[in-house]
């Protein structure tokens, strides 16, 4: 068995090169609150904005994040993969690596969650 540090570096290494990959090509729309993502789920994604937040919150929840530690989530979706990225960054104790992103799959409503380092 992989060593937890290792699979979440491996992990945040291929997130880091989807992040490069896709950046800049005008796939993903920004939607900084899930509100507004509401009646637009045709443009964006199958889920609404809220079960996209619910999701994210309950996974992050899991992990062992306090979210009133953090500001609300900058949330973007990527057309091709299918799939929300919401980024939590430290609102009370900005330092570094006080961040992590969750991943929401479109079509399956899974998340995964991506430490800061």
């Amino acid at each position: 068995m992989m060593p937890r540090r290792v699979v979440t570096r491996a992990l945040l290494s291929g997130a880091a090169v989807v992040f490069c990959l896709t950046g800049c090509n005008g796939r993903r729309r920004a939607t900084p609150d899930p509100a507004a993502a509401r009646g637009t789920e045709t443009q964006l994604g199958t889920m609404p904005g809220e079960e996209v937040l619910g999701v994210a919150r309950r996974s992050a929840k899991a992990e062992g994040y306090d979210l009133d530690e953090f500001a609300p989530p900058k949330i973007t979706f990527d057309s091709e993969s299918r799939q929300w990225w919401l980024f939590f960054e430290g609102e009370k104790n900005p330092a570094p690596g006080n961040h992590f992103s969750v991943v929401v799959d479109d079509r399956t409503g899974r998340a995964s969650v991506f430490r800061g380092e």
